[in-house]
């Protein structure tokens, strides 16, 4: 460890910069200078503009899952075609739950006749295995035409026999039936559910169907994940608001109150800032544009200490500018893919790399005799 530290101090020792670099250093140093001379104008500007903005065109967080799909256009289209030729477009996958295999079966075909009344079609445990109670009235119908079956027997020459046993689920189970409904029942001692596609019924009715049986209930996985999205996001601006507190603590042990006050400010403003500029070129923000916040507040606290601590040095500013450069130059290849979600991370962190460039020496107290 020892070896190690003294090669790093000797190879900085040996560290020099040429003319070019030194000269852009200075050049880059003379420009921030006069900017943080207007520094209260500029947050004043900028304060008024995000707000302006923000009333116009307030920034809008879509968590919906779909968001993040890749697919290209012509291939969903496709999709969207040949799902309506199955009859599926516009399918929802609903899941009913009763205290037994008879209960169960009951509800469904009082279900399924409601939904035929809505102009719905549905397949579901109940055409396959009738409850008792509908067994029960087909036997007393064909029982009925017991002397029309006589007739048919004697010219036939083949007696004609009604089957007494009822069929249940178990039954079901164990016939060469199994394989049709096996996948569409959960049954054990407390509880049996069985799921089912409707077709032909939209959102709405689906959920007065919902209230009108407690029991039932939409399986949407895609607004599932897209809720558990937006709890995520609300965490995610929750810690953002968390860390920027933390850094205005930490900033006041350090450097004091007032200028803490400005550090966060420059913060508070770079996060706007990012926000408002990545809704109004995607039109929307997702989680990933928050995610890169996160970096982004995490870099700008770095160049906010660096500039705090050695001011605007030539030294400093080269090495703060290359670093900007470097990162941006990074994650700007991640603003060109094409993939949403990569998109959204790329573009947040190279706005916010950008705008903390501008806004971070704004928080530096120059001394007044400083050559402007």
């Amino acid at each position: 460890m020892a070896l190690h530290t003294y090669l790093i101090a000797y190879w900085q020792t040996g560290l020099t910069i040429n003319t070019a670099a030194h000269q852009l250093a200075n050049m880059l140093s003379g420009y921030l200078k006069r900017l943080t001379h207007y520094r209260v104008a500029l947050s004043m500007l900028m304060l008024v503009l995000l707000s302006a903005f923000a009333l116009l065109k307030p920034p809008v967080i879509n968590d919906d899952v779909k968001l993040l799909n890749a697919s290209p256009a012509d291939l969903m289209q496709n999709e969207a075609l040949h799902m309506s030729l199955l009859g599926k477009d516009n399918g929802q996958i609903m899941i009913l739950f009763a205290d037994n295999a008879q209960q169960l079966l009951v509800q469904q075909e009082a279900l399924k006749a409601t939904i035929r009344g809505l102009n719905g079609r549905v397949l579901m445990l109940s055409d396959l295995v009738p409850s008792k109670q509908l067994q029960q009235q087909n036997y007393a119908q064909m029982h009925s035409a017991q002397q029309a079956m006589s007739v048919v027997s004697q010219m036939t020459g083949m007696p004609v026999e009604l089957s007494t046993p009822m069929l249940d689920l178990n039954a079901a189970l164990n016939s060469p039936l199994a394989p049709l409904i096996a996948n569409q029942v959960i049954s054990n001692n407390t509880l049996t559910a069985s799921w089912f596609m409707v077709t032909g019924v939209n959102k709405t009715e689906l959920m007065d169907l919902t209230n009108a049986y407690p029991d039932l209930i939409v399986y949407d996985k895609v607004a599932m994940i897209s809720e558990g999205l937006s709890h995520y996001s609300n965490s995610l601006l929750v810690t953002l608001a968390i860390a920027m507190t933390f850094a205005l603590l930490l900033f006041s042990v350090k450097f004091g109150f007032k200028t803490a006050c400005k550090q966060t400010l420059v913060l508070v403003l770079t996060t706007a800032a990012v926000l408002l500029l990545c809704s109004a070129l995607q039109s929307q923000l997702s989680i990933f544009n928050l995610l890169g916040c996160l970096l982004i507040l995490a870099l700008a606290i770095d160049y906010l200490v660096f500039y705090q601590v050695n001011n605007l040095s030539p030294s400093n500013v080269l090495a703060i500018s290359l670093s900007a450069a470097s990162s941006m130059w990074v994650f700007g290849m991640l603003a060109v893919s094409k993939t949403p979600a990569i998109f959204s991370f790329g573009l947040t962190v190279l706005v916010g790399l950008v705008c903390i460039y501008i806004f971070a020496p704004l928080s530096i107290a120059l001394p007044k005799n400083k050559e402007k």
